[in-house]
């Protein structure tokens, strides 16, 4: 009997304490900005090597979630990846040539995020799954004007961001930690050499190739939400 009695006396304490703070389901806007470096993999060892193995990148993410309770939130996001992807000092024999190549794409993605403590600093954890969607790129060369058109395509992504969580105030929440994110894609290059059409007269002389990657990379990621 004593035993019904706590029991009956921990709930009855538990849901007074509800009812004091109760919880609202609630929609939060959450900022994020990322900055890592990588590396790749070739899906397949028969392929051209179109890139020099590390790159550099920065996220730039809005997401929205749907707080489902205190610890659990669902939601979908979208952003900006700047992947700079070759920088490279080449000897062409009497000279050095300077060359960089940038990708830039857009994620659209689903993320969940849970805490799991509910207290003002907890730890985190934010998978997410979705599509690099390639919309721009930029390659840069000091001397020559070739690769001209190389660049990362669209692809497969998954990503996964843990951390602490802070809570500030009323709604506001501050997110920081590392962050780990793949991305499978093709690197599509399009070869031209002016000094062949020089020499060859021959204008617009071009070669085509593609090269599919696994690319990895981990970095830290800071997020501030309301």
């Amino acid at each position: 009997m004593r035993y019904i009695l706590l029991i009956t006396m921990l709930l009855s304490l538990n849901w007074a304490s509800a009812q004091e703070n109760p919880f609202n389901p609630h929609y939060s806007h959450n900022f994020q900005f990322g900055f890592g470096f990588g590396g790749e993999t070739k899906a397949s060892t028969n392929q051209e090597d179109l890139m020099d193995g590390t790159f550099m990148a920065l996220h730039f993410d809005y997401v929205g979630l749907y707080h489902l309770n205190p610890k659990v939130a669902l939601g979908a996001g979208t952003g900006l990846r700047h992947v700079i992807w070759d920088l490279a000092l080449s000897d062409q024999g009497d000279y050095y040539d300077a060359s960089l190549a940038q990708s830039f794409l857009i994620p659209v993605y689903a993320q969940a995020r849970f805490r799991f403590l509910d207290k003002k600093v907890s730890p985190f954890v934010s998978p997410a799954l979705g599509y690099n969607i390639y919309v721009g790129s930029s390659n840069e060369s000091l001397y020559d004007d070739d690769n001209d058109g190389r660049h990362l395509g669209s692809g497969f992504m998954g990503n996964v961001h843990a951390g602490v969580s802070v809570r500030f105030g009323r709604g506001i929440q501050l997110v920081a930690g590392p962050y780990f994110d793949y991305f499978n894609t093709t690197v599509k290059n399009k070869y031209s050499d002016p000094l062949a059409n020089t020499l060859e007269g021959v204008s617009g002389r071009q070669s085509n190739g593609s090269s599919d990657f696994h690319l990895f990379q981990g970095g830290l990621k800071v997020g501030l939400s309301f």
